[in-house]
């Protein structure tokens, strides 16, 4: 009787073990996408910045060529 109230601890704690490396690989991925949505966003804000840098350069065409 004894061993069988030991085995079941010992399962409890190998289920407990379980459920935190589950939740480890949980809080793992989720701390992938945010990094992956990060880098996104420096992107799109580089080509932002690469879309202004073109808009000035016509312009100062423009200008040019109305002198």
């Amino acid at each position: 009787q004894e061993w069988k109230q030991e085995r079941e601890k010992e399962q409890e704690q190998e289920r407990k073990q379980e459920r935190g490396q589950e939740q480890d690989q949980e809080q793992e991925q989720e701390q992938e996408q945010e990094r992956e949505q990060e880098r996104d966003q420096e992107q799109e804000q580089e080509q932002e910045q690469e879309q202004e840098q073109e808009q000035e350069q016509e312009q100062e065409q423009e200008q040019e060529q109305e002198q």
